[in-house]
């Protein structure tokens, strides 16, 4: 009786375990086929772009990529910007500047051996406009290219009655909407044509007019004094301790003016590439991680 019932159970065990995995098998093929026909169905979907007919996976395929690649290009721009616009600063702007000269000591000092290339500028007295201090000034072209001015619009003044300004200037002279082309009006009641407007990386105590030399004789009637703006020769100003000696060396040894260095190259001299650069590479390393990521869940599903 015993092993009759033995073998009933053990039948009934067998029976049940048999439909259990009949039933398993046939699920786990309903999922595969109902994934094989989700995946089908995917890659038979399609998107209408311009000129061609894709499938939804090398559309995605085509946006990933492509805001990938603009990324990357941004990135390796900008840095490339900033290295080059700090490069360009330990190259060609002003190292240092004498104000206060009459035009005998502002010769003596660009023909110093001391001078590797300088810049000459005629300056006319202060004026008082809104609180500012406006000063209006006559460049050569070396000037322009020491203090790397760059035009936002137009040019520098070409002619006696032309100006160029800084927006800072025209803000004080309460014309900040001023265009290209337009009468100017000072202070003493002068009025000039606006050719440029310009910027520039070193902020001075006083906010410029760019004027020609003919032009500032007789926008004032007495230019006050010269400005020579300059580089030292190669090997005296390597960093800023060795730029700030050879300055005051010089300082000691003019008879009148004052010299003092350019912050602004002082600061490009003391930037260092190496975060700028360090960050550019662990962006680029990042933005090709996540393009990595987002093809493998767009083609292998492997995450």
């Amino acid at each position: 009786m015993q092993e009759t019932v033995r073998q009933l159970l053990t039948r009934n065990i067998r029976a049940l375990h048999s439909f259990i995995c009949t039933k398993g098998d046939t699920a786990m093929k309903a999922g595969k086929n109902a994934c094989a026909g989700q995946q089908s169905e995917r890659q038979h979907r399609f998107f209408i772009v311009p000129g061609r007919i894709v499938t939804e996976r090398s559309f995605w395929l085509f946006v990933i990529t492509m805001v990938t690649a603009f990324l990357l290009t941004t990135l390796i721009l900008s840095f490339e910007s900033f290295r080059h616009k700090i490069m360009d600063a330990r190259r060609e702007h002003y190292q240092a500047v004498c104000w206060n000269l009459d035009r005998e000591s502002a010769a003596a000092l660009a023909g110093t051996a001391c001078v590797e290339t300088s810049g000459q500028v005629l300056c006319g007295p202060v004026v008082e406009k809104s609180g500012q201090q406006i000063l209006p000034q006559a460049p050569d072209d070396d000037y322009y290219r020491l203090a790397q001015v760059e035009w936002q619009k137009g040019r520098a003044p070409e002619s006696a009655g032309e100006a160029a300004l800084t927006q800072e200037t025209l803000q004080a002279l309460g014309q900040p909407s001023a265009r290209i082309g337009d009468r100017i009006r000072f202070p003493q009641g002068q009025e000039l044509t606006l050719c440029g407007i310009a910027c520039q990386p070193e902020r001075e105590e006083s906010l410029p007019v760019y004027l020609t030399w003919e032009g500032l004789r007789k926008f004032s009637k007495n230019p006050e004094a010269y400005a020579v703006f300059f580089r030292f020769q190669e090997g005296m100003a390597e960093d800023e301790q060795m730029l700030r000696h050879a300055a005051a060396n010089l300082s000691r040894r003019q008879s009148g003016g004052t010299v003092s260095v350019s912050e602004a190259f002082v600061t490009a001299l003391a930037t260092d590439l190496l975060v700028p650069g360090t960050v550019m590479c662990t962006g680029i390393v990042l933005l090709l991680a996540l393009y990595y990521l987002a093809v493998s869940l767009l083609f292998f599903n492997t995450l």
